[in-house]
């Protein structure tokens, strides 16, 4: 088969292209191992800097769209690079890039494929108009729904019937268990004190509010414990504690040691927001 994936280069803070992270290079590189032949086609939101390069026998061309123009621009290059023959379109990202996904499938005569690795009505694009429109064409009009967990499949089956369960996976040549003290001389973490981890998107929305406010109840409890954080900051919250320790944006191989370093890790996400 041949497989066109149109999704974002960069999605949850990280670059699908240069840190080969997450679903969106993975899900491509694997068909390839395979002997499908898959090209993608990343629409870059962050940089003006253009990109063409073939990692484990998959294409991936970055298309800068941070302008009309970019966009315009980078919609032609799409066409153009999606050429006949093309079997199957893949989509994923948001949800104008599931319709521009179906589109450009029922331009080339191929299937549509919709990827939701989230719910991408609880994205910030979902207040713009059109926009839950866009949603439910992408969703009830494609051939296949890919989800990543089940109460996002739950929800979005009342559009499409031919839904398929596929979820996130680790990286077990990346993310890897070691010792906690080696990891913590690593990280620069003391060995005498509890450590209470959390890396992901910090803002009230990710419920980093009810974290910080935990913490500071068993910390008035008694219990001599730090907060270790890294990702992106909204400022939405007061990180300016002696208890929190914020690392900022870091790589994955540092990721690996920080969570190493912890005592427990916290994925305290809104109610409304656990998919995966």
């Amino acid at each position: 088969m041949k497989t066109v994936f149109l999704v974002k280069r960069f999605y949850t803070n990280k670059d699908l292209i240069e840190e080969r992270f997450g679903r969106l290079f993975h899900l491509p590189t694997l068909l390839a191992s395979r002997g499908h032949e898959c090209s993608v086609l990343a629409l870059d939101y962050e940089t003006d800097r253009g990109l063409d390069r073939v990692i484990e026998n998959v294409r991936f061309q970055s298309l800068p769209s941070r302008t009309p123009l970019q966009m315009a621009s980078a919609w032609r290059k799409v066409r153009a690079a999606a050429g006949s023959g093309t079997d199957a379109v893949f989509s994923s990202g948001d949800s104008y890039i599931g319709y521009l996904g179906l589109r450009l499938a029922k331009r080339l005569a191929a299937k549509a494929v919709f990827d939701l690795y989230d719910d991408y009505a609880s994205f910030g694009t979902n207040r713009i108009p059109m926009m839950k429109s866009l949603l439910r064409t992408a969703a009830s009009s494609s051939d296949l729904l890919c989800c990543a967990s089940q109460p996002i499949l739950e929800k979005y089956r009342q559009y499409q019937e031919n839904t398929l369960l596929l979820p996130n996976g680790v990286d077990t040549a990346v993310f890897r268990q070691s010792d906690r003290v080696s990891a913590r001389q690593e990280t620069g973490i003391g060995n005498n004190v509890t450590v209470i981890g959390y890396f992901g998107s910090i803002h009230k929305l990710r419920g980093i509010d009810d974290l910080l406010a935990a913490v500071a109840h068993l910390r008035a409890d008694g219990l001599d414990c730090r907060l270790l954080l890294a990702g992106r900051d909204y400022d939405e919250v007061d990180l300016d504690h002696p208890w929190i320790d914020y690392r900022g944006m870091v790589s994955q191989e540092e990721i690996v040691a920080l969570i190493n370093s912890c005592d427990v890790v916290t994925v305290p996400y809104k109610d409304c927001l656990l998919y995966t």
